[in-house]
C-alpha cells in the first residue's frame, strides 16, 4: 500500500484528537483521524463500526476539530484493519479522497507537535 501513495501521511498521537463524522451509505458512525495527506486519511473507531464497511464503498463526512475549520471530504474505502491500541482492539479504514484536499494551517501543526 506504501508505494501507491502520491503524498506522505501527517501522523501524530494529536491528530487522534480531531473527530471524524462518516457517512457511508445509510450508516452514519463516529471515528478519530489517525492520519491525513492531501489525497487520503486513515479512521480509528470501534472494530464493529469498521468491520461493517465495506471496501470500494463510498464515504463522506466532515473532519472537526478545536480551533480550526470543519474539513468536508468525500472518497471511496480503499482498505480497513484492527489495530490494537491501549483501549483494546480497535477498526481503521482508509479513505481515498474523491479530490485532493487544502490540509489547514492547524492541521500542520498538529502533525509536527511531539508529546513526551
Amino acid at each position: 500500500m506504501e508505494e501507491r501513495r502520491r503524498r506522505e501521511r501527517l501522523v501524530s498521537k494529536e491528530l487522534l484528537e480531531l473527530l471524524v463524522l462518516a457517512v457511508n451509505g445509510k450508516e452514519t458512525f463516529v471515528g478519530n483521524l489517525s492520519d491525513i495527506s492531501d489525497f487520503g486519511m486513515a479512521i480509528l473507531s470501534d472494530f464493529e463500526i469498521i468491520q461493517n464497511q465495506e471496501i470500494g464503498s463510498r464515504i463522506s463526512g466532515i473532519i472537526s476539530g478545536p480551533c480550526m475549520d470543519d474539513i468536508n471530504f468525500s472518497g471511496v474505502i480503499v482498505r480497513k484493519d484492527k489495530v490494537a491500541t491501549s483501549g483494546g482492539m480497535k477498526g481503521i479504514i482508509g479513505v481515498e479522497f474523491h479530490e485532493m484536499i487544502q490540509l489547514s494551517d492547524r492541521l500542520l501543526a498538529l502533525s509536527l507537535t511531539t508529546s513526551e
